[in-house]
């Protein structure tokens, strides 16, 4: 509740929504704290992409061999949803 308070009190006083200095004309944050998250989305969507590229089955064939596995336990070790899987039943035990 703090937080949105101090933010509606810099909005309204021109100041940067984030450290509190001036705030460019027309922006929420003054030129530092723009920055800062430009990169911070900019980051934000190369992981995204990254996590996005699907790889052909002839690069996870040879990925799965160099690391010594068949193609299926290759699949199911570096899958997210069985690592989620994996977690939550070590949890549960």
């Amino acid at each position: 509740m703090a937080h949105s308070k101090q933010f509606m009190e810099r909005r309204a006083a021109g100041l940067c929504v984030d450290c509190g200095a001036p705030a460019f004309q027309g922006h929420l944050r003054c030129e530092k704290c723009l920055e800062n998250q430009r990169f911070i989305t900019a980051e934000y969507r190369k992981r995204k992409r990254r996590e996005r590229e699907v790889k052909t089955l002839e690069d996870t064939i040879k990925a799965a061999t160099e690391a010594g596995m068949s193609y299926g336990q290759y699949v199911a070790q570096n899958s997210e949803g069985m690592k989620w899987r994996i977690k939550k039943y070590r949890e549960v035990q």
